[in-house]
């Protein structure tokens, strides 16, 4: 990738953060997408099919927020693109697969309420803005669907979590930087593996 310094920095970011969820073995067969803010007009993004536990710089593509993603760009891109346009304080993505947040998308309550709600766990006070165990949060959860392109722009950026969860498919999580989306993303899917358990127990 023939890219200036920053640029290149950023792609560095962008193989970090999804070695770090390859790691977790939440990108498996390929799945899942990453990117980094370079600044206030170009993301790094990962390219479509690329192994996500072996990136190398040339699997890094650098995309314009002020055009739609190319082609060659990953089918996800869309949400990606429109996440740093909706939200100037982002700066990085992560979408991944993890199992127990894309089982409980899959219950039928997720979609009919909109959501998945957490509250009264010690990890929520991770998320931004919150404080307290002492709380609720819903994350969204939408029907998945191969058209990225008219789900991004018809998404609506103001959830209580820096989260997004496409039925059966996976969720995109976010924060000012990798590190911080990473956490973001492992926290959910813990607290979300602990709501599994609990299910279970109590049927």
């Amino acid at each position: 990738m023939h890219h200036a310094p920053e640029a290149e920095r950023a792609a560095a970011r962008v193989i970090e953060l999804a070695a770090r969820c390859a790691a977790r073995e939440w990108t498996p067969a390929t799945a899942g997408n990453f990117s980094v803010r370079i600044d206030a007009a170009r993301i790094a993004i990962t390219r479509s099919g690329a192994d996500k536990g072996s990136l190398t710089p040339g699997d890094i593509l650098v995309l314009l927020l002020a055009e739609p993603p190319p082609r060659e760009a990953s089918a996800e891109a869309p949400i990606h693109w429109r996440l740093y346009q909706a939200m100037p304080d982002v700066g990085a993505v992560a979408h991944a697969h993890p199992p127990s947040t894309t089982v409980l998308s899959m219950m039928p309550d997720a979609l009919r309420q909109g959501g998945l709600v957490l509250e009264g766990l010690e990890l929520l006070k991770v998320l931004p803005g919150q404080t307290t165990h002492e709380t609720r949060i819903k994350v969204p959860v939408l029907p998945n669907t191969q058209d990225m392109i008219g789900l991004a722009a018809k998404l609506d950026w103001n959830p209580s979590a820096p989260a997004l969860i496409l039925s059966g498919h996976g969720i995109y999580a976010w924060g000012r930087d990798e590190n911080a989306a990473f956490r973001h993303m492992e926290a959910l899917e813990y607290m979300f593996d602990l709501e599994f358990r609990r299910r279970q127990i109590a049927k």
